[in-house]
């Protein structure tokens, strides 16, 4: 079980369980978000983490505005 990180202007601290966000098929990565559409494919897992904290970057800055 991990903590799970608000979104912008939620207050509430929750814990939540999920499987891994990031994965590999056939030697590709991708991840998944919550929409329900996987990202990818990435040629490393590390290229994969990199671009799930650049999305989730981008999401919060767009929420904040």
């Amino acid at each position: 079980m991990s903590l799970y990180l608000n979104r912008y202007g939620e207050t509430s601290h929750l814990l939540h369980s999920r499987g891994e966000r990031v994965y590999s098929i056939d030697a590709e990565w991708y991840f998944s978000i919550r929409r329900g559409y996987d990202l990818g494919p990435y040629e490393t897992e590390n290229e994969a983490r990199q671009a799930l904290i650049s999305f989730v970057q981008e999401q919060l800055d767009f929420e904040k505005d």
